[in-house]
């Protein structure tokens, strides 16, 4: 059994809409999401809008739903005896109305949501004992992986200058297979360690 964690959107979920068309059609101009995380070509009314986007529930909520083959790949997974973890960077005020979302979308198989943002996020998912995260995410997955957690990227293209240690998935249908090999890996580096243990206790 692991714990296995996953960000919440861009990751199990998408918006129908993307928020940048939105906003875009808000202010009257095109905007583009570039390849660089938050956007820091935006400018001040666009970021300002797009912050408040995201702390909308009709949007944030009411115009999502779960990527291809998430559900079946978290139903698998806890069939499996592994407890699936979503560790999400929303804003609190949507705590309530996220968690009846999630128990939608994904009923019976989510064991515990956590809203954490920021360099917490990584410490979170160490005290959890989280051995597998999936996110989209650069600097989360990059402070994942240097902490020693298996990760998985979504791949975005304001993700795309990680290492390439660090699996990444391209289309939905990837993410079961990624998780197995991954699981498979750290079950392998688990029984290793524990001989390479034994070995040394005998000498």
């Amino acid at each position: 059994m692991m714990d296995i964690g996953f960000d919440y959107d861009d990751t199990l979920v998408e918006h129908a809409v993307p928020f940048y068309e939105i906003v875009g059609e808000l202010l009257g101009r095109k905007l583009v999401i570039g390849k660089q995380w938050l956007y820091p070509h935006f400018k001040k009314d666009e970021r300002e809008l797009t912050d408040q986007l995201w702390r909308f529930n009709w949007y944030m909520n009411g115009c999502t739903r779960p990527k291809v083959y998430t559900k079946e790949t978290l139903a698998y997974l806890k069939s499996e005896g592994h407890k699936v973890h979503i560790i999400t960077a929303r804003h609190h005020s949507l705590k309530e109305q996220t968690k009846e979302a999630i128990d939608r979308f994904f009923p019976g198989i989510v064991s515990s949501v956590s809203f954490i943002d920021g360099p917490e996020k990584v410490a979170h998912l160490k005290q959890m004992n989280i051995r597998i995260w999936v996110d989209d995410n650069p600097h989360t997955c990059a402070d994942a992986y240097v902490s020693g957690i298996r990760t998985i990227v979504i791949d975005k293209p304001y993700n795309r200058n990680l290492t390439p240690s660090i699996e990444r998935v391209y289309i939905p249908s990837e993410l079961h297979i990624r998780l197995m090999e991954t699981i498979h890996a750290e079950k392998r580096e688990r029984q290793r360690r524990k001989i390479r243990e034994k070995d040394s206790k005998v000498v």
